[in-house]
């Protein structure tokens, strides 16, 4: 990593920008990812990691029988020939990881001290993220972060400034996105149509702590809070192990749950992933598989149980009839997020349901609606390739993705 950080502070226009108000500055890094290196400045050494957090996916072989699970042979994603998958090489790359993080710390000090000497850091938000997250061992994988998993889309997100309490820690669930709407707001404005994104509800967030979406509480705001978010990737790598593992999915986290635990509350991942059949993987037109994944990740946080082939087979958790009714909202859902703009971004359940009255899957879940979501055309994958080609390689609703036209 360039140490730039301080060069950057001590520029006239960085002082300048710290005077003036209302401003944005953003103040990206770029880190050596693969292998981690060590901070550019002298530091103490660091104590004794913890090592990676052994979430059931993780690769060792633990008390528990869900460790050490790969990902289904059907997708073809596993090490790469020579790659260093053992316990003791996925902890040295998790230390090194963090001494390299250790700059960043430095950095942000310096940031905030900056602004503290200039005197505006009490009229400042500062926001922390990163573009992505990553896997580590999980899955029986090594290194990487292009993947629908939690470990890989999930990213750190701290908020600092006039009335965000510190130590506050919420599950609302935003995306990059709504960072602008969010700034927007914060500076009194108000967001263009144009924009996805909603901005965080920090008042509800801050006032008294978070209370999720539910049809009792919050009635009529379901479709302005973020529920969904859609998870998307088209995969051009060296790596055979992943390249052209083209994916779509839909992540909402809602009131309506299918559990026997009692549970209130959850969030449900669905993802159609395109597989290309291994045996014709170099013909003109290799035959394309659509695998799906559908996980409970209240119950299932690890992302291990895929409940699919119950739903398919009509056994087990599969057996309910909600089941097939569940599979049926989200796959609309997966469309209308997959190819939104602008409106249809910020409110999804207008596109589905334009005559108004639902604004939420407790809502769309109402047997009522199922010749309806039954009706829709469901989402498929016709090739897989490593861009993005909507009308020549997938095949989808006309009136829910909103494109022109389609080729079958």
């Amino acid at each position: 990593m360039e140490n730039c950080g301080e060069a950057a502070l001590d520029s006239s226009r960085a002082r300048a920008m710290a005077r003036q108000a209302p401003r944005v500055a953003g103040l990206g890094l770029g880190l050596v990812q693969d292998p981690g290196s060590p901070p550019p400045a002298a530091s103490p050494p660091p104590r004794p990691p913890p090592g990676p957090p052994r979430k059931p996916n993780f690769v060792i072989i633990m008390a528990l029988s869900n460790w050490n699970l790969p990902l289904p042979n059907v997708l073809g994603i596993g090490p790469d020939v020579g790659e260093d998958i053992n316990p003791k090489g996925i902890d040295r790359d998790y230390q090194r990881r963090l001494e390299t993080m250790m700059s960043v710390d430095d950095l942000i000090e310096s940031v905030v001290q900056r602004l503290d000497a200039e005197g505006v850091l009490d009229n400042t938000y500062i926001i922390y993220v990163s573009d992505n997250g990553y896997h580590l061992g999980n899955h029986g994988l090594p290194k990487g972060k292009t993947l629908p998993y939690e470990e890989d889309i999930r990213v750190p997100f701290y908020m600092r400034g006039p009335g965000v309490p510190p130590g506050l820690v919420s599950p609302y669930m935003g995306t990059m996105v709504d960072i602008t709407s969010t700034l927007i707001a914060l500076g009194g404005g108000t967001p263009p149509d144009r924009l996805d994104g909603v901005p965080l509800p920090l008042d509800r967030i801050i006032g008294g702590g978070w209370v999720p979406p539910s049809t009792a509480v919050l009635p009529r705001t379901n479709g302005t809070l973020r529920q969904m978010l859609p998870v998307e990737m088209w995969i051009d790598s060296l790596s055979k192990q992943i390249d052209k593992k083209d994916y779509r999915s839909v992540r909402i986290c809602t009131n309506y749950t299918i559990a026997a635990d009692g549970r209130t509350q959850t969030c449900w991942k669905y993802t159609i992933w395109c597989v290309v059949d291994p045996a014709c993987s170099r013909c003109v037109w290799p035959t394309t598989t659509n695998y799906k994944e559908l996980f409970d990740l209240g119950a299932d946080p690890g992302e291990i149980n895929n409940l699919m082939p119950a739903v398919d087979a009509g056994t087990g958790a599969g057996a309910n009839p909600n089941m097939r009714r569940l599979l049926n909202r989200l796959d609309a859902l997966l469309q209308v997020m997959g190819y939104c703009k602008g409106a249809s971004c910020r409110a999804p359940w207008a596109r589905v349901h334009p005559e108004g009255g639902v604004d939420s899957l407790e809502g769309a879940m109402n047997p009522a609606f199922d010749a309806r979501y039954d009706s829709y055309t469901k989402y498929a994958w016709k090739s897989c390739q490593p861009y993005y080609d909507p009308v020549n390689n997938e095949v989808a609703d006309k009136g829910l993705g909103g494109l022109s036209r389609w080729v079958s």
